[in-house]
């Protein structure tokens, strides 16, 4: 571009490169837009939140298998005491027997001295399975390869319905991410 005497290098009309005067609360106009929106935001998340006439403990249905509430303290107690290396393995555990039995063995074992919870739970509940804990990347190989190979371990099989089990069955076959997801 030559500079002509009216117009000099990095000044005129273009105002691209000259920076931006903040407004007299020392934000632009578009942070200041953004500001009320994510306000806006916050504002309508509070009230849905307010608004919710049930606790969400009261959605599972009665006749639904739901750990928290049918085991009561023996759940509470197990995953405080990390009988599992993760929270969700125990949700995902099936009772061998009624909940409302576990509970009456477990309130009427827990007073003895040589108790143990992680004895009980193993005792008393089926441990969700390990699933493709067995498959080994090999880096050797490409990506593509990897995939192929992986898919096999990630595909599940129709489900079924299980008496006390968490799991809501699939009537097609899936795909899960993998690692500790076993389901959907």
């Amino acid at each position: 571009m030559i500079a002509t005497s009216s117009q000099q290098p990095g000044m005129g009309d273009d105002r691209s490169r000259q920076p931006r005067r903040p407004s007299r609360w020392g934000r632009s106009a578009p942070m200041r837009r953004a500001t009320r929106f994510a306000a806006s935001v916050v504002a309508l998340a509070l009230a849905a939140c307010a608004q919710s006439p049930t606790p969400a403990a009261s959605i599972v249905p009665a006749n639904v298998y739901d750990p928290p509430r049918d085991l009561g303290a023996l759940f509470h107690d197990v995953q405080m005491a990390r009988v599992f290396p993760d929270s969700k393995s125990f949700v995902d555990a099936v009772p061998k027997q009624a909940p409302a039995e576990l509970v009456r063995i477990y309130n009427a074992e827990k007073v003895r001295p040589d108790f143990s919870i992680a004895t009980f739970v193993r005792d008393h509940f089926i441990a969700p399975a390990a699933v493709g804990g067995s498959f080994k990347s090999d880096t050797t190989r490409s990506m593509e390869d990897h995939i192929r190979d992986l898919w096999p371990v990630l595909t599940r099989a129709p489900d079924s319905a299980r008496v006390r089990s968490t799991l809501l069955p699939l009537p097609e076959s899936y795909v899960v991410p993998g690692g500790r997801f076993r389901e959907v």
